[in-house]
């Protein structure tokens, strides 16, 4: 069972009183580092869950010292960062180490004795229901305080029943910890855990050889391959202890990372770990045990074995499924709530919207345009820096600064003022001139490894991707070199760097990739796309034509079929990958017309709902949904020139985009998404290739 774990407050004990006014925060394996052994709350947690055999994922803790309050911004980056870094883990139960009273001042304030209202808002407060909020009501919460709370507090955790651990007034801090760990696990069900001996598993198995399969394996690198109870069609109940293996050649002597990565059908994370291995052989057995928890439900489950070798820079992924049936009576789960899309052709969307007159569309642009121009910085970019500790300019400025000047671009091309050229190049010069010596965007400072994926700390492959594709079309528009260039130095960076094993991620390298090849026929980028697709961005895909886990949303999935298409669009037809790609891309448009309402707007999916509930017709439970973005509108403008789309896709999404309220102040010209939305249904409508 694993915990998540963060904290805000007075949290170092009798430290804090001489401790400078100024928060200080601590992150993963740093806050075991700081906190373990100590007499704190957090201390007393660590130790009662370490003996309670409980998975401890600490992510975020901010001490705020002597200071008298938090400041507004502080907080936000606090729950910012909590919740970036949750993407992906399987969460059974969160522990909050609170203060207890920790009134909020507004950014400008600085919370020493000036006016604040009569009953302030407290962080901690504020915190609670952001965690119930973001994880759902299945997963268990509790939280101690250093300090009695104050009412507001108090009743903020009784309505989103949050464990509040009894403990005697005068109990020490770590006592509080340890009380909440132990009301925490009494909530837990009980779990399957697995023997001690992994290797005993696979002796009662029976002998199984690690060759790999014959095929396809490209010179000097490693290989891996997944090996399932049995085959074809291998089946476990719950209560059972499934066992799995991983076939590895090319890697002897090596201390590798191998992680595991179940999902049901409806792409919840059922289980997951990681652990470090030493390979001594090649090629090598790696064996692994999966114990299916009692509360499993039935269903086709997909699997993704992860392997990353530091030494080499290199992670291998093998997937595969395997059926869980009732444990009592071994029936199969009934039919799943997503239905098989189409994999031969596009489905047509519920939306039968009328069409939308174009100049309520120029109007549209018109109003964004003005927004957008008074919002730029004076280095050419747009957006303000991210909270979020991956980099201060992280996808807030450079894919925002991409995103406009793609939608300059196309402007310039329907109505050709200069103005509109001008600014563009405002931003594709600044993005230029950041762009790292690795060829990258965005320097990387996120090098925690998850369960899932492997990030790098060079550059990261959302603003890369974003970019790159922002300065092709510039180079197209505005003839350019240098943006051309640049894009070449992108492609070479991507020939280096290893598979993550998150498929959006990966597949951010396809957008520009792909059309860079086909645009100079230089074939090693295309055989690389090819590849990193094959390998990297396709595993796990349902038949409902999603991806499992947090990318079983609207955005992560836009992001996959945009990869999808730049690939698809970049292949002859005689190449052996293009029939494959084609399928898997049609069931990811369709995945995405599927989640699209009678209003042409999407459903935004589950990553930002851990229940992963859904409704009778397979969409995510509640009426929330978003209007069709600037990506959305670029990815079925590429389907329609490469597939027969419906025409009311093209109707639905001008409704969608044209039919939000623009009211005073609602525009987001620092997203970039208006201006491009209404750019790119311009450029659609007219025919604008």
């Amino acid at each position: 069972m694993r915990v998540l774990v963060a904290g805000l407050g007075r949290l170092s004990g009798a430290a804090a009183l001489t401790a400078a006014a100024e928060a200080t925060a601590s992150y993963a394996e740093a806050i075991q580092e700081q906190y373990a052994g100590t007499d704190t709350t957090l201390g007393g947690f660590l130790a009662a869950a370490t003996e309670m055999g409980l998975d401890v994922l600490p992510l975020s803790v901010v001490d705020i010292g002597s200071a008298p309050a938090v400041r507004r911004d502080t907080l936000e980056t606090l729950r910012t960062r909590i919740f970036s870094e949750l993407r992906g883990w399987k969460i059974d139960a969160v522990y909050l180490a609170l203060h207890g009273a920790t009134p909020i001042v507004e950014d400008g304030d600085s919370g020493d004795g000036g006016k604040q209202p009569a009953e302030p808002d407290y962080a901690e407060a504020e915190l609670i229901r952001a965690m119930r909020a973001r994880l759902g009501p299945e997963v268990a919460l509790a939280a101690s305080f250093d300090a009695a709370p104050a009412p507001a507090v108090a009743q903020a955790a009784d309505e989103v029943a949050c464990v509040v651990p009894q403990t005697p007034p005068a109990a020490e801090a770590a006592a509080q910890g340890a009380a909440a760990a132990r009301a925490l696990r009494e909530r837990l069900r009980e779990e399957v855990r697995l023997p001690a001996q992994v290797e005993e598993i696979w002796l009662r198995r029976g002998p199984v050889g690690p060759a790999l399969p014959a095929g396809p394996r490209r010179d000097a690198q490693p290989a891996v391959h997944m090996i399932l109870p049995s085959d074809p069609a291998p089946a476990a109940a719950p209560g059972e202890i499934v066992p799995l293996g991983l076939a590895v050649g090319g890697l002897a002597g090596r201390r590798v990372s191998a992680g595991w990565f179940i999902c049901d059908e409806l792409g919840e994370v059922r289980w997951d770990t990681r652990e470090e291995r030493t390979i001594s052989d090649d090629p090598a057995l790696l064996p692994f045990a999966w114990p299916v928890q009692r509360h499993d439900p039935p269903g086709v489950y997909s699997l993704r074995a992860m392997l990353w070798s530091p030494d080499d820079r290199w992670q291998g992924i093998a997937s595969g499924t395997i059926e869980v049936v009732d444990a009592a009576s071994g029936r199969r789960a009934g039919p799943t709530r997503f239905p098989p899309v189409p994999r031969d052709s596009l489905l047509a969307p519920r939306c039968n919207a009328p069409a939308t007159p174009p100049n309520v569309l120029e109007a549209l642009f018109d109003e964004a345009e003005r927004a957008c121009r008074a919002a730029r910085n004076a280095d050419g970019s747009w957006g303000t820096e991210s909270r979020d500790r991956r980099g201060p300019q992280h996808i807030a400025i450079y894919t925002r600064t991409a995103e406009n000047a793609t939608a300059y671009l196309y402007a310039y091309r329907l109505f050709g003022r200069d103005a509109y050229a001008a600014e563009a190049k405002r931003g594709l010069d600044f993005l230029v001139e950041t762009q790292l010596d690795n060829g990258g965007w965005c320097p990387w400072t996120f090098t925690w490894v998850t369960p899932q994926w492997v990030f790098l700390r060079e550059a990261c492959f959302y603003d890369t991707g974003s970019v790159a594709r922002a300065l092709l079309e510039g180079h197209a528009v505005l003839g350019d070199s240098r943006y051309l260039h640049a894009v070449r130095r992108a492609a070479e960076y991507a020939l280096t760097v290893p598979y993550t094993g998150n498929n959006n991620y990966d597949a951010f390298l396809l957008w520009y990739l792909a059309p860079y090849a086909r645009l100079t026929g230089e074939a090693p980028f295309l055989e690389h796309a090819v590849a990193r697709c094959r390998e990297a961005v396709l595993p796990g895909q349902q038949p409902y034509g999603g991806f499992p886990a947090h990318n079983l949303s609207t955005g992560y999935q836009a992001i996959i079929a945009f990869g999808l298409l730049a690939l698809h669009q970049a292949l002859g037809d005689a190449h052996p990958y293009k029939g494959d790609l084609r399928r898997a891309t049609l069931m990811a448009l369709n995945f995405l017309l599927w989640l699209q309402d009678d209003a042409g707007n999407f459903y935004s999916g589950w990553e930002y709902d851990r229940t992963f509930g859904v409704t009778h017709e397979g969409r995510p439970r509640g009426t929330a949904t978003s209007p069709a973005n600037g990506r959305l509108v670029e990815i079925f403008r590429g389907a329609a020139s490469q597939f027969e789309l419906h025409e009311r896709v093209y109707r639905s999404l001008c409704h969608s985009v044209a039919h939000r309220r623009f009211a005073a102040g609602a525009v987001e010209p620092r997203r970039g998404r208006d201006l491009l939305s209404a750019a790119a249904l311009l450029a659609w409508g007219r025919g604008l290739p």
